[in-house]
């Protein structure tokens, strides 16, 4: 006869049971482990994916903003690829290049910040985002590529300061 409790008068025996703590200690201790193991290869593998975006996107890059820095507007008009070239004419790519350097100023400092890739209807595509610090401010600098044939060349740059923004917000107000 089973039973799962007895009195201890009983001629019974209780059924002993088999304690579940030392299971649930190792299942766990076993769930733990394996996420310490996820976050550290998924740190690795964003880490991996940053170099390799780095070593195809950064020579482009590197080479857009040498001639920005340099006020080659017009040498860095012409490392703009295709779909860039599409929706900015080279006298607007060099006004708004020229606004935005005037007000921030040469780049003290940058550093990569984000790389990610893809491939789309078009082809493969990149994006590099550089954590910047300007002569008049911090910043952001953002790079859209998109590679042809063998190499990758920028279509599209965008600036995110809190200098820019306030000349802006300014020039909004003026009447």
């Amino acid at each position: 006869m089973d039973m799962s409790y007895a009195p201890p008068e009983s001629e019974y025996p209780a059924v002993k049971r088999k304690p579940w703590g030392k299971w649930i200690a190792w299942g766990c201790g076993g769930a733990l482990g394996f996420l310490v193991l996820m976050a550290v290869s998924c740190v690795f593998m964003v880490k991996g994916a940053m170099k390799v975006g780095e070593s195809n996107f950064g020579p482009a890059c590197s080479a857009y903003l040498a001639k920005i820095e340099a006020k080659d507007f017009s040498g860095a008009y012409q490392l703009i690829g295709p779909d860039g070239k599409e929706s900015l004419t080279e006298e607007k790519h060099n006004a708004v290049l020229g606004g935005i350097t005037d007000q921030l100023g040469p780049v003290i400092s940058k550093e990569v910040q984000f790389v990610s890739t893809g491939v789309d209807q078009k082809g493969t595509w990149g994006r590099m985002v550089y954590k910047a610090q300007f002569q008049n401010g911090p910043g952001t600098i953002r790079l859209e590529l998109r590679k042809y044939s063998n190499e990758y060349k920028v279509i599209g740059l965008f600036y995110d300061s809190p200098v820019l923004a306030e000349f802006l917000n300014k020039a909004i107000a003026k009447p």
